[in-house]
């Protein structure tokens, strides 16, 4: 269901012989409004994902680790920011997962989604996808009161604003030197 054309900014680091059918595939999910990939280098973009990639290659060494930035964030395309939906970003995993597992695993190979915050609650909804039927979903610090986890991250003015027009402005950085 992607637009022709449109990408997703991916980072995919192999293990000793990730190239082989049944290799274990784990996926990580960033948060909102985070990102996993840097769109200037390609790097990580953080600590988190860095990290992660490197405790799953010590425990998994044959393991693929794939993270990347889902539709509306910097360095993929699709959507404007404004127009990002928790259902895209099932959409982009199943995309990923789907790719990485055709290309540098096997179809036998395990799927392990690991998600951190709103990446939690993309794990748990794509879960139940038949295209992926992962066989772990970790899901840290995902929110268990939604409505009440609103108050974390907006104010008052924001709130009251999403009620009577239902849209509110939001900050989010942009990485230095992205255009």
């Amino acid at each position: 269901d992607r637009p022709p054309g449109s990408k997703l900014l991916t980072r995919i680091d192999t293990g000793l012989d990730a190239a082989r059918d049944g290799a274990p595939v784990v996926i990580y999910l960033h948060g909102f409004p985070d990102s996993s990939v840097h769109p200037s280098t390609g790097d990580f973009s953080s600590r988190l994902p860095r990290k992660l990639c490197e405790a799953v290659h010590k425990a998994i060494p044959d393991a693929v680790f794939a993270c990347f930035n889902a539709s509306g964030i910097p360095g993929s395309d699709g959507v404007a920011f404004r127009d990002k939906l928790i259902s895209r970003e099932v959409e982009d995993t199943v995309t990923v997962a789907t790719y990485v597992r055709s290309r540098f695993a096997g179809p036998s190979s395990r799927v392990y989604l690991l998600g951190v915050s709103t990446g939690a609650i993309i794990a748990s909804l794509a879960r139940s996808r038949s295209e992926l039927w992962p066989s772990a979903v970790i899901a840290v610090a995902g929110l268990l009161d939604v409505v009440g986890g609103v108050r974390l991250d907006f104010d008052e003015e924001q709130r009251c604003a999403m009620e009577q027009t239902g849209v509110c402005l939001k900050e989010f950085w942009v990485p230095p030197g992205y255009t």
